[in-house]
Parts: structure tokens; sequence; C-alpha cells
């Protein structure tokens, strides 16, 4: 099997940042789907498929 990783850099989010923010798009369209609250963090470089 030949799986790749998709890496990054990231920072954390704060709990109440991230509840907030899942409350939000609870109340957006959802024709694309949420990532849960605990997966939420902020890029700082994605490094791609190795």
């Amino acid at each position: 099997m030949n799986e790749s990783l998709r890496l990054f850099f990231a920072i954390e989010v704060p709990e109440e940042t991230r509840n907030e923010i899942a409350r939000f798009g609870e109340t957006l369209d959802r024709s694309w789907k949420p990532s849960r609250p605990g997966q939420l963090h902020i890029t700082l470089a994605f490094m791609g498929a190795v």
C-alpha cells in the first residue's frame, strides 16, 4: 500500500474559540463538510502530500 501523508505546520486555536467557530458553522449552508472543533487550527504552511 502506497499511502501518503498531508503534512503542515499549524498553531492550535484555544478551545473556547474552536467551540464558537463550530457554533457559527452550524448556522451556515450544509453543502460543505464542517470540521470537528477538535480539528480546528490555523495552518501556517502546507507541505503537501509526502
